[in-house]
């Protein structure tokens, strides 16, 4: 078979940038899938969100209403599972057609475990959040205001590490259909640092995933620093904020569907670059499916890694 014939001649380990190049030409060759999905996402997660304050807010402990928590937050994963199959078959096969029919059907089979898996994930990075916020706020710390910032920052670097190591690991549910356990312990061993050789330069994960997480870190500040503005000056809220308040609760809610639609797609398309790279610097995944790609003679390939491809 020709390189020019090859449905993924080009993949092979790359640099930061030229990561993040790849992953986000992906998202732009996909960009009706990636972005619907986020609506959707967004969406859902809008109306859970919205769902939940008015529960409160009307003292109500009525069971159908919780019991109608449950599907918007699936309808919300299920399609951030399908926009990171696309993703993935989008970076693995770039000149393969998507099929929206498997990859909807993919991602229906694998929803629960991958469900599990990012609520977990979610869980763990709230607990170390919540964990760094309480050593911040600790008068009990030796050392005064400077104590408390240097055991705080200390534990936010720690935690950062820790979210950065097990961050690939709903990805690994969806696509390897890995146990949650199975998928945490693989996410620390496919992000572990590559030491340098006399070949190589060394590769630490934690700077890539700074990397993919800048962009759409940036974008969520300039959106959080719109619904400031809007806040003060034509809603007139001013500080101390009453978080539980309809005005600031309603803001909460829309600045997250804004950022689930715009920043989100981004985030994902660079984790899932991140995915790509590290598969293929630990386990040569570019090797192995020159050699599939091959063998096949680019004939009956129909599915690779859970991802159907016709």
């Amino acid at each position: 078979m020709s390189k020019k014939d090859a449905s993924f001649g080009h993949l092979r380990p790359t640099t930061a940038p030229e990561m993040l190049d790849r992953a986000y030409a992906v998202s732009v060759r996909i960009a009706p899938i990636l972005w619907g999905c986020a609506f959707v996402s967004a969406t859902g997660s809008y109306a859970l969100s919205a769902g939940m304050d008015w529960i409160e807010s009307a003292e109500t402990s009525n069971p159908y209403m919780v019991a109608g928590i449950l599907p918007l937050i699936l309808f919300a994963e299920y399609a951030i599972a399908v926009a990171l199959l696309a993703l993935f078959q989008g970076l693995i096969f770039p000149r393969r057609p998507l099929g929206v029919k498997p990859l909807t059907r993919t991602a229906l089979r694998k929803l629960p475990g991958f469900f599990l898996t990012n609520l977990l994930y979610l869980f763990t990075v709230m607990v170390i959040a919540v964990v760094a916020y309480a050593v911040f706020t600790l008068e009990t710390i030796p050392g005064g205001l400077y104590g408390r910032a240097l055991a705080g920052t200390a534990v936010a670097i720690v935690g950062l590490w820790m979210t950065v190591r097990l961050s690939l690991a709903p990805i690994i549910c969806l696509i390897e259909d890995a146990s949650p356990f199975s998928a945490f312990v693989r996410s620390r061993l496919l992000t572990s640092t590559r030491a340098a050789t006399s070949h190589r330069r060394s590769d630490n994960p934690v700077f890539r995933w700074l990397a993919a997480a800048a962009l759409p870190g940036v974008l969520m500040l300039a959106i959080a620093a719109a619904f400031g503005a809007y806040a003060y000056l034509r809603l007139e809220i001013r500080a101390p904020l009453d978080w539980e308040s309809p005005p600031v609760s309603n803001l909460l809610n829309l600045f997250e569907f804004a950022a689930g639609i715009i920043a989100a797609p981004l985030y994902w398309a660079g984790l899932m670059g991140l995915y790509v790279e590290y598969r293929m610097r630990h386990e040569a995944l570019d090797f192995y499916l020159r050699l599939r790609d091959q063998r096949r003679n680019n004939g009956d390939a129909a599915e690779t890694f859970g991802v159907d491809a016709d």
